[in-house]
């Protein structure tokens, strides 16, 4: 496809995937996905990897520009190829460009996309004060003053682009407190045919494929990374006394080995699963 004869085209960059990330893969997954269910639309994937790649897949082109791993954060990668992406940009000549990350991307695209009049917007994926002092004024002096710096960055990014998507109102009430107000509000959904109340009819199965036993679960699946908070469920878990309860964890990550470590009986580890029908 031509596209300069699409009626819309948005290119997507962001730093925030891999071959075992979460939310912002799954994410990007779903926006091609519904691009090639749809006529008129076109959709353009930048994203790091080890090598040099492109890939069609219809109205859907992805590429993967080679970028350096990032140390203890496996399988981001720093976005470092400013001269590949302004040469994408130039080429593919996008009606928006969306950066889903708070690093690199949006000053990979800043100048590329003020000299050719396309409007950037920021998805805030990550809510970077937050993860730095996830209760901010009732945090240690150390992790408020951190936390505080990230508040100058957030607001100086926000700046620099045409509007600030934020999945929820939470973070919209935390933006407008930190004085950046060019947000709205994109919720996020989810796969209702595939994530259906149907599944449970296949709970004694996937209990038994995975020894989960008959008594209550809770469930997590992500990245085992600092920001999830998730050595506090690890930890809370012990004060749990209802019988056969089971804490079961579901994903990979840099914590994993700490988690494990501190982890008691009634905790379960399952690893990563790509497959979305076997999440479901």
């Amino acid at each position: 496809m031509d596209p300069a004869a699409a009626p819309l085209s948005v290119l997507d960059i962001s730093e925030y995937y891999g071959s075992t990330s979460g939310g912002v893969r799954t994410y990007l997954h779903e926006k091609s996905r519904y691009v090639g269910a749809h006529e008129g639309l076109r959709h353009v994937v930048l994203v790091p990897g080890a090598d040099d790649t492109l890939r069609d897949e219809g109205a859907v082109r992805w590429y993967m520009v080679r970028c350096p791993s990032i140390p203890f954060q496996k399988p981001y990668r720093f976005m470092l190829a400013s001269g590949n992406t302004s040469r994408i940009i130039e080429h593919e000549r996008p009606d928006i460009i969306e950066a889903g990350s708070a690093w690199f991307a949006p000053w990979l695209v800043r100048s590329t996309a003020e000299r050719l009049g396309i409007p950037v917007v920021w998805f805030y994926h990550g809510h970077l004060p937050r993860i730095i002092a996830p209760r901010l004024d009732r945090d240690s002096l150390g992790r408020w003053t951190l936390a505080s710096a990230a508040v100058r960055y957030v607001r100086h990014v926000a700046r620099q682009v045409d509007l600030v998507l934020v999945a929820s109102d939470f973070a919209r009430s935390d933006l407008a407190r930190f004085g950046v107000t060019n947000t709205t509000r994109v919720p996020l959904g989810v796969d209702a045919d595939t994530f259906h109340p149907g599944r449970r009819a296949r709970s004694a199965e996937t209990r038994e494929l995975w020894q989960l036993g008959a008594g209550p679960l809770v469930l997590y699946t992500g990245r085992f990374t600092l920001e999830k908070q998730l050595m506090t469920a690890v930890r809370a878990w012990r004060q749990v006394r209802t019988p056969g309860a089971t804490l079961v964890l579901v994903g990979a990550g840099p914590q994993a080995a700490a988690l494990r470590a501190a982890a008691g009986p009634a905790v379960r580890f399952l690893p990563f699963v790509t497959s979305r029908e076997q999440m479901a």
